[in-house]
């Protein structure tokens, strides 16, 4: 029983080392994203894949036991006792994650590739089991003083090695460069640990004990150079009208997508939001797609003043609305289910607290381990199902728990993908569509694992390159699907409502219903956005609701770079004096009648090349 205990210790332990090795792997894809979301964020990925890989090495365990048992009748009792099992676990744990490993980097061709590339990887595999069972055997179990000692001393040192890299992803520099001495120092960082946990698990003196745990302890403690406490913003007053604000976003939503708007697509909810409201027909954005967009619309400044430098990335020089907001008292959350804000670009400052949603993958706790992930993704597609979680469903019970008890004044910024690609309504909503033909739902033109031989799954290339051709109800399919997607979104927008008048809320909050940018559908030649500067890619939908304001109308021309300055007045507190954008508020409220006509610039930059326009 001893021994049986002693090999599922092994391998859980070694099942750890390949957890960190997942890890460190998941750095190195996603470091931007990782060094958005912060300290916690990265720690809480961190156990919970220390878990799964833990209680993967115990399964794999149970079965080198059941293994062992059936080999009692094949051999001998003088052949088991010259076996080495820890070699053999060892050695088959690293190969077989060594193919998935190699296969998580593989491109996605086809099936046929895929299995070309397996058959591949498997004597790769086979190779670096007998490599790692050689080492092990041969140097590293004696070196380290036994099986069960070493295994420990490599589990601790492959976690201490993480906490430095953790450390270095928060604190440090991410360039190619950064990255690689990343590696190197986590490496250097591992092999200390391992020295020194020989020198003292061989000695086992008080001294040397006590000196491995103050290494351990400082290593652990490393990723804590990392946090970065909320930033301090100077207290500057109290606002003279704190009203809660709510800011939804739909992102890549056109306004005559809308029923409010003119359009024939069903919005119910969205539709009455207009009507107890006011709703501003000509809003129009600064940029055609999300990055620049945003950095905006949150910052009342044109794309270009982020265009130098980094693109698109706003130092601490630039201040966003939840900042200003902060400095007068307000507690400012953010739920976002775009990549794209959630990396390096800073847009994200003045946030109390922000949870980023993944819209491409199910296992939200453990995106940044990309072998689960990969491998997670073929057993779905193997099984036939879909890979892309319902991303608009988990922002809304986000809001949910946030409004069940709210700190007031707040403000909210739920930042949905409804109806960006891609474009994956519920089943509900699928069956309201009608059409025969070679396409299947989801559509989504920049599926990262998308296989060329899947041509139901056009892919944004191949359908500029002319590789896929579609007909008239082709593209009316697809655009179906985003009309779908966007009723989902009302659904939503429908509950949030009531839940706001359920907790009497609904009195002192202002919801805020904006896009970023439109969507193409062939009207130019071309399907998506971001190339160029047409109304159907900068006319965005603004409605304001609740809060006591009157419903109505606005018919002239406004900017979307002039909703900041906006509800800084609306909610009484001072403007910034770089803000470039103008304040409507005295038009929002007297239902347009103040408003002077106002030209309304856009700029399109790197996708492909700038575009400016005015209008």
């Amino acid at each position: 029983m001893k021994e049986r205990l002693k090999t599922l210790f092994f391998t859980l332990v070694a099942g750890s080392i390949l957890g960190v090795v997942d890890y460190l792997f998941g750095l190195l894809y996603g470091i931007y994203e990782i060094r958005g979301e912060g300290l916690w964020v990265l720690l809480r990925g961190f156990l919970w894949g220390q878990l799964l890989y833990c209680g993967l090495g115990l399964g794999f365990g149970i079965l080198a036991l059941m293994v062992v048992a059936l080999s009692r009748l094949l051999v001998s009792p003088q052949a088991r006792r010259k076996l080495s099992l820890s070699g053999y676990l060892l050695g088959a744990m690293s190969g077989l994650f060594g193919v998935f490993l190699l296969g998580s980097f593989a491109q996605m061709h086809s099936n046929w590739k895929l299995f070309l590339d397996f058959v591949f990887f498997i004597p790769l595999g086979l190779a670096l089991a007998a490599a790692m069972r050689a080492l092990w055997e041969r140097h590293l179990k004696n070196f380290l003083g036994g099986a069960i000692t070493g295994i420990i001393i490599l589990g601790l040192g492959a976690i201490f090695s993480a906490m430095f890299a953790s450390c270095w992803v928060l604190r440090f520099p991410v360039s190619t460069l950064g990255k690689l001495l990343m590696l190197v120092l986590s490496g250097l960082v591992f092999a200390a640990s391992v020295f020194l946990g020989r020198f003292c698990f061989g000695r086992k003196t008080a001294v040397s004990v006590a000196a491995y745990a103050v290494w351990g302890i400082v290593c652990l403690c490393l990723p804590l150079l990392g946090y970065s406490p909320p930033a301090k913003y100077p207290e500057l007053g109290r606002p003279k009208n704190p009203v809660n604000i709510i800011f939804i976003l739909a992102d890549a939503c056109r306004a005559d997508a809308l029923g409010v708007y003119g359009g024939k697509n069903s919005t119910p909810n969205i539709d009455r939001l207009g009507r107890e409201g006011v709703v501003f027909r000509n809003a129009y954005s600064q940029s055609p797609w999300t990055l620049p967009s945003m950095l905006s619309i949150l910052s009342s400044m044109n794309p270009s003043v982020f265009k130098y430098g980094e693109p698109y990335h706003a130092g601490p020089e630039i201040e966003f609305f939840p900042e200003r907001l902060k400095s007068y008292g307000y507690r400012t959350e953010g739920v976002l289910a775009n990549f794209l804000l959630a990396g390096n670009s800073g847009i994200l400052q003045g946030l109390d607290r922000q949870v980023s949603i993944r819209h491409r993958y199910r296992l939200q706790r453990l995106v940044h381990l990309p072998v689960v992930m990969k491998s997670y993704y073929l057993l779905r597609r193997l099984l036939g199902l879909s890979q892309i979680p319902d991303n608009t469903a988990m922002i809304t019970a986000e809001a949910k728990k946030f409004l069940a008890k709210p700190v007031q004044p707040f403000f909210l910024w739920l930042h949905y993908m409804n109806p960006h690609d891609p474009y994956n309504p519920p089943e509900r909503y699928l069956k309201q569509i009608e059409y025969k033909g070679f396409l299947k739902p989801p559509f989504y033109p920049n599926d990262p694992f998308h296989l060329p031989e899947d041509y139901s799954h056009p892919q944004e290339l191949e359908l500029r390159l002319g590789y896929v051709f579609l007909q008239k109800k082709d593209k009316e399919y697809i655009h179906n699907l985003y009309l779908a997607y966007l009723r989902y979104l009302d659904e939503k927008v429908g509950e949030l409502m009531e839940t706001l008048k359920s907790r009497g809320l609904d009195k002192n909050t202002l919801l805020v219903l904006a896009s970023d940018h439109g969507e193409e559908f062939w009207e130019h030649d071309q399907q998506g956005h971001g190339c160029g500067l047409y109304d159907e890619l900068t006319h965005t939908v603004l409605i304001f609701w609740g809060a006591g304001l009157k419903a109505g109308e606005v018919e002239p021309q406004v900017e979307m770079l002039d909703l900041v300055p906006t509800l800084a007045e609306l909610v009484g507190i001072p403007a910034n004096p770089l803000w470039q954008g103008k304040s409507f508020a005295q038009a929002l409220m007297s239902g347009g009648r103040t408003l002077e006509p106002r030209p309304a610039f856009a700029e399109g930059m790197h996708r492909p090349e700038e575009m400016q326009s005015i209008r």
